[in-house]
């Protein structure tokens, strides 16, 4: 499990975690950052410096893997 504030976007949780991704403008403008999101729907293509990781009802952040 690793460590996430509130509110913070999946970019800045994996670099502030040691986890490598790719990135260079931090705002999506570039969309080297875009990552797989595996939901109950499918498969989502989302930018991690745009995707929030949110609390969950007890109060603890999803699961990166």
């Amino acid at each position: 499990m690793y460590l996430a504030t509130k509110n913070s976007t999946l970019l800045r949780v994996c670099l502030n975690n040691g986890i490598n991704i790719e990135y260079k403008c931090q705002s999506g403008v570039c969309r080297k950052c875009i990552v797989v999101e595996h939901t109950s729907q499918g498969d989502i293509f989302t930018l991690a410096c745009q995707k929030l990781i949110l609390p969950t009802e007890k109060n603890q952040f999803s699961t990166i893997k």
